[in-house]
């Protein structure tokens, strides 16, 4: 649920390969988003980096996982969106043509990341010699 602290974890964490945020409170359908989630699926993320683990656990999220709300989720830390009647069976349009909005959705984030690398690139001053590279220096991109 929305409101269980992460904390709660805390003598599971260790042996979990995912782990499942709800964005909404469980028990009917089409709620809106719970906005506090998305610093949940963040502070989920930098805890599992933290931890060292963030390679071996995984983050799904699940509740109001639609085309609007993806891209936040993705740039927060969510791995696997769980689809419902928000998105993938949303009875407004098709199958087909839901998938095609969640695509495009996920699509805006990986393009979006690409035109900001693409302008830290141009930034850079590749004659100068380096001296200094670690992760220290992609620690504003998003993820990183």
């Amino acid at each position: 649920s929305p409101g269980t602290p992460l904390d709660s974890l805390e003598y599971v964490i260790e042996d979990a390969d995912n782990i499942i945020l709800m964005t909404v409170n469980p028990g009917y359908k089409g709620q809106p988003l719970v906005p506090q989630t998305l610093n949940k699926i963040y502070k989920l993320d930098e805890l599992l980096k933290k931890m060292g683990i963030r390679e071996k656990v995984s983050i799904s999220v699940d509740g109001n996982v639609n085309p609007k709300t993806i891209p936040d989720m993705i740039l927060k830390g969510a791995d696997n969106l769980i689809l419902g009647s928000s998105s993938l069976f949303d009875k407004r349009n098709s199958i087909t043509k839901n998938f095609e909005n969640i695509k495009k959705s996920i699509d805006s984030v990986i393009w979006n990341l690409i035109w900001v690398l693409i302008q830290a690139l141009q930034s850079i001053d590749f004659d100068k010699p380096c001296t200094k590279w670690n992760e220290d220096n992609l620690s504003w991109l998003p993820g990183i």
